[in-house]
């Protein structure tokens, strides 16, 4: 499956501020197709492939598909032409926290870090994604974790730094950052990759609740 992940209004979050054109009752419009040569990074309509999205989660994910000449570097493709084809609207800021939160215990029980102040942000985290904590719990959460997790030995310190991450003010962050470190932590990161993309698609879904 190919992704195209955006802000909240619908543009690029990274190498412009180009607006994209958004699905309504079917498949966006193509995006005007280019004529220059492709450059990864640099020139072309950009899209993720399978389990690449987890480095580039944000705001807004959608399925897409592309048209047309295309290179490919780490599962992210770069084409002449790309539409968006459907948003997948149970992606917010509820799930997008409540998966940062799964990725983060999962590496606290991998990792055996059995420390409380990092589960308290977890519990903070799953409590404000739901509406039962407030923004200075949130905080409050975030400052201690913080410095549990800067204290903590190097052998559990990737995964309290995920426990962290759940509690940033931005959903769509606690999500890409307490999976990549959740990831850094695993000793079996091909393995934990597989998880994690699993566990988003039944978010993307609307399976996971």
């Amino acid at each position: 499956m190919l992704f195209k992940v955006l802000d909240s209004e619908g543009r690029s979050m990274h190498g412009g501020d180009y607006k994209w054109p958004l699905p309504n009752g079917g498949p966006g419009d193509w995006t005007k197709p280019l004529t220059a040569p492709l450059v990864m990074c640099e020139r072309g309509y950009h899209v993720l492939r399978d389990d690449a999205v987890l480095s580039w989660l944000g705001p807004r994910i959608f399925e897409t598909e592309y048209t047309g000449e295309s290179i490919e570097e780490w599962g992210k493709i770069c084409a002449h032409s790309v539409r968006l084809l459907r948003e997948f609207g149970n992606w917010n800021a509820r799930t997008s926290r409540l998966f940062a939160c799964d990725c983060a215990e999962r590496a606290l029980a991998q990792a055996g870090a059995n420390d409380e102040r990092s589960k308290i942000a977890i519990q903070v985290a799953r409590r404000f994604a739901q509406r039962q904590a407030t923004i200075e719990e949130l905080c409050t959460a975030r400052l201690v974790a913080d410095e549990a997790a800067s204290r903590a030995p190097t052998a559990v310190q990737g995964a309290m730094r995920a426990a962290a991450y759940v509690v940033c003010n931005s959903a769509s962050g606690a999500a890409v950052n307490a999976s990549v470190c959740a990831r850094m932590s695993s000793p079996a990161s091909d393995k934990e990759r597989s998880w994690q993309f699993a566990r988003l698609m039944q978010y993307l879904n609307g399976e996971a609740e």
